[in-house]
């Protein structure tokens, strides 16, 4: 009995051991991978100049503009998805018109376009008089709502 109980002993520490060696591994793997490569921190900071550039060329600085009896506020925000290796743009369009009788009617789209290839991917457009958008897809999948379209957006924005 003696003999096993030294025995015994170093293997509740090879165990000990072994569990915190897994700990460690877990811990130190979570942070390696949180932590984004260079090449996909160059590509992040590419997209988002890109992304900067394409609005100055399409929107200006300010991205507001007036007109009479129509004020335009623009403004974007980016996201390099390394999944699919995408540069992702939101552009969200914000339309106040006003009437004769003073009242302001606001109009908004978002347009979500990859800025290497230029090909959109989802549109919403709606007007606060309508109770429905009057266009909303992401993808191939259509949506009623902005809360869906921002549901869909949010995959490809990393949201």
């Amino acid at each position: 009995m003696s003999a096993r109980f030294p025995n015994l002993v170093q293997r509740v520490r090879l165990f000990l051991l072994a569990i915190a060696a897994l700990q460690f591994l877990v811990v130190f793997s979570n942070i390696a991978y949180a932590a984004p490569s260079k090449d996909e921190y160059d590509l992040q900071e590419r997209c988002g100049k890109l992304a900067a550039e394409r609005f100055r060329r399409d929107w200006g600085t300010e991205g507001l503009h007036s007109e009479k009896g129509l004020q335009t506020t623009v403004r974007f925000r980016n996201h390099y998805n390394a999944r699919l290796n995408r540069c992702f743009v939101l552009y969200t369009v914000n339309i106040y018109t006003t009437t004769t009788a003073k009242v302001a009617l606001r109009t908004i789209q978002l347009t979500l376009f990859e800025a290497n290839t230029n090909k959109d991917y989802g549109t919403y457009l709606s007007a606060d008089d309508e109770p429905r958008p009057m266009d909303c897809w992401v993808g191939e999948q259509k949506c009623a709502s902005r809360r869906e379209f921002d549901a869909l957006a949010s995959q490809l924005l990393g949201d």
